[in-house]
């Protein structure tokens, strides 16, 4: 919804280099969601499951563990 009102505002006031920021940062959030992959929740005191967050927290990159 935000960003429908951005690209009208852009649009509506010839705004070409607030036009090609927007596109930029939309660009890149886009890319960051691609990059992480949410991880399923498990209980952290799961004595079977230690292993799996260990890996999780050193390999993810999304801070999402």
């Amino acid at each position: 919804m935000t960003a429908a009102r951005a690209f009208g505002f852009c649009l509506t006031y010839k705004r070409t280099t607030e036009f090609r920021r927007l596109c930029d940062i939309l660009r890149n959030h886009l890319a960051n969601l691609n990059k992480c992959v949410r991880l399923p929740l498990i209980h952290p005191l799961d004595s079977d499951h230690q292993s799996f967050i260990r890996s999780a927290k050193s390999g993810n990159g999304c801070g999402l563990v």
